[in-house]
């Protein structure tokens, strides 16, 4: 314990983070203190010391980097000759434009085009774009040492160095590299850089990629088009497509490619229910670079789920080509009397870009591109094509609806009715289902109900999406007093391992097919359609067919998918296996199993389903199936 006249205050310090400040602060504090200890306690506080002046110096290590006034020398830079002045560019990556200082070329023609551009200062000042300038790039370890474009800088009179940003570093095929000093500016030509990384058959796609300010316009333009349902392109890849080719088209490319920065102008907007685009009217020196087969120069902005965006392309060369236009109450607006379709005089000029996009078109489930699955008949196989359209499902929440299917009834335990308030749903989980909501009030799946004894509430589900992708939501609704208060059947649905035991040891061909929206094909009698009441947006609603979360639903889809099988005949030696919504075809043949799948989905059409396209396993040696991965060396999980 201290005596009396040695209690003071000691304050802490955190030594972690101690700099010279503290450290002189501390030494008198420490050296007074050890007047009342023994040597080797005072030499404990001077080590002490000691240790925390070490300890200061490693925490600054790697903290903190300091450039010398030739640091700025060992930056990447490069060369180019600019109307025969050779000047130094430093390389910038994270630059979208490339600029050039205002005193090399001080009566430089202009080329009308501007930007606002924020420097550090932190003032927004107006910069312009020159003409085109003859640009070459010299590279003595490439093949082709010399390369030389046309391209229109930004002239600035306050950067203080001239800059190569991502268009010029593109046109020239420049890189940068990490060495151990420093980066490294490296040719390394774009199109040959991406081909690399394909596997195999690529397809590349010369485009002009809009920028984001016309991204954002068309993208919403559209969106308040058509039906929520359709499919709308990802802002960031909005562009119109001039030639598309299997490998890179060298010659083309030289063409292409000589001008990065380029402008089209918007024309017409034309939308259906579902598809969406706008036309584009293309310069002459434009239109010799436009090479795509029946189609017409565009922007796709949306599309049905069957469909590809390549579709987009014969949709507006068939809208243009009509002549039956006729006027609406929207004097902006005018609708096509043999198709149905609408346009709208959309004149729009934006800037644009020269680009390549390239993709294997061997993977024909790819998203990357389109963050949708390409899902037309003819790229999964061309004998789907003899399967009526009216099976796969047109978008998320197209229903279906069995023929000859028995309406459900629903037996009551008593004569109590359960009554459930709606309780308070977040604005965002309304706006998520609304879409869902609309839709099957359109289609009559849910009606207006305004004298139900039964009511139980919603609660919008958020479903599970990989980072980036779009946000949707799940209509569920709890009927957990529903079930409570009804008689239910007896379960029928089969143990999923019974039924993989089922799998014929000889098969070696498979097919699955996903049933979309399955309950939603089921009816429900209509003095029985009041137990699924419930409230949305203040008025009440019921549902006219099965739904999710309804203890019985499970059971009497699989009892009615059952039967609308039984007259379906396959060939011996063949197995169709179902699980609620999911149905298999093994087949010992390749033949016999595409054979029996094509029976399988006519006589599905014909009984009112409705298939999901995208999920359809067609003919494989391999598929997944509840769970399992099924081929002919057997089942895995």
């Amino acid at each position: 314990m201290l005596r009396p006249h040695m209690i003071r205050e000691v304050k802490h310090t955190h030594t972690a983070a101690c700099n010279e400040e503290t450290l002189s602060a501390l030494t008198p504090c420490t050296h007074t203190h050890t007047h009342t200890h023994t040597l080797e306690q005072q030499q404990a506080l001077v080590d002490i010391t000691e240790q925390l002046r070490t300890q200061q110096k490693l925490s600054l290590k790697h903290t903190y980097a300091k450039f010398s006034g030739k640091s700025f020398e060992n930056m990447p830079t490069t060369m180019v000759q600019i109307q025969g002045k050779l000047l130094s560019f430093l390389v910038d990556s994270g630059a979208t434009h490339s600029v050039i200082q205002q005193k090399y070329f001080p009566g430089q023609k202009l080329s009308g085009k501007q930007v606002f551009s924020q420097g550090a200062s932190g003032m927004t000042i107006v910069e312009r774009f020159t003409a085109p300038m003859t640009s070459t790039h010299t590279d003595s370890t490439d093949p082709e040492p010399d390369i030389t474009v046309k391209h229109s800088f930004l002239l600035s009179s306050c950067c203080p160095i001239n800059l190569m940003g991502r268009d010029l570093m593109c046109s020239f095929g420049i890189s940068l590299i990490s060495t151990p000093t420093g980066l490294q500016v490296v040719r390394c030509r774009a199109i040959d850089q991406m081909a690399k990384t394909v596997i195999s058959d690529p397809m590349f796609v010369y485009q002009w990629w809009l920028p984001v300010d016309s991204q954002s316009e068309l993208s919403h333009l559209a969106a308040s088009r058509v039906q929520p349902e359709a499919e709308c392109m990802d802002a960031s890849y909005l562009h119109c497509t001039a030639h598309v080719s299997h490998g890179p088209d060298k010659q083309y490319d030289a063409l292409f490619l000589q001008d990065l920065n380029d402008q089209i102008a918007c024309m017409t907007l034309f939308w259906s229910t579902l598809k969406c685009a706008v036309s584009v009217s293309l310069t002459p020196s434009q239109q010799h670079l436009f090479n795509v087969d029946s189609s017409f120069p565009h922007i796709s902005l949306s599309k049905a789920a069957t469909d590809q965006w390549r579709d987009l392309g014969p949709f507006v060369a068939a809208c243009e080509a009509l002549a039956d236009w006729e006027a609406t109450p929207d004097p902006l607006v005018m609708r096509s009397l043999s198709t149905g379709f609408f346009k709208q005089p959309f004149a729009f000029c934006t800037p644009a870009l020269r680009s390549v996009y390239v993709m294997d078109e061997n993977n024909i489930f790819s998203d990357t591109h389109t963050d949708t699955f390409l899902t037309n008949v003819s790229s999964i196989s061309p004998a789907l094509s003899s399967v009526p359209d009216t099976l796969w499902a047109a978008h998320k929440y197209d229903v279906g609806l069995i023929k000859k299917c028995q309406p459900v009834v629903i037996t009551p335990r008593s004569d109590f009715r359960p009554h459930k308030h709606q309780y308070p749903l977040r604005q965002e989980a309304i706006d998520g289902i609304t879409p869902v909501f609309n839709s099957l009030l359109k289609a009559g799946v849910i009606v207006p109900c305004p004298d139900s004894p039964v009511r139980t509430p919603i609660f919008p589900v958020k479903k599970i999406r990989d980072a980036g992708k779009p946000t949707e939501w799940r209509f569920v609704q709890d009927l957990k007093a529903v079930n409570a208060a009804v008689h239910a059947r007896a379960p029928n649905v089969p143990n999923p391992y019974t039924i993989m035991a089922q799998v014929p040891p000889d098969a070696r061909w498979f097919s699955v097919v996903d049933l979309s929206n399955a309950f939603f094909s089921v009816p429900v009698d209509i003095d029985s359609q009041f137990w699924f009441a419930f409230n949305f947006n203040g008025k009440p609603y019921t549902f006219t067919r099965l739904c999710q979360g309804y203890t019985e639903s499970p059971t009497i889809y699989n009892e009615a998918l059952r039967e609308s099988l039984e007259s379906l005949t396959l060939s011996p030696g063949t197995a169709l296996l179902q699980y609620v919504d999911d149905c298999l075809i093994a087949a010992p043949t390749q033949q016999q199993c595409e054979q029996d799948t094509l029976k399988l989905l006519q006589h599905l059409a014909a009984e009112g389903h409705k298939a999901s396209l995208s999920k359809l396993q067609f003919v494989s040696q391999n598929v997944h199936f509840l769970g399992h991965n099924i081929s002919g060396e057997g089942k895995t999980l």
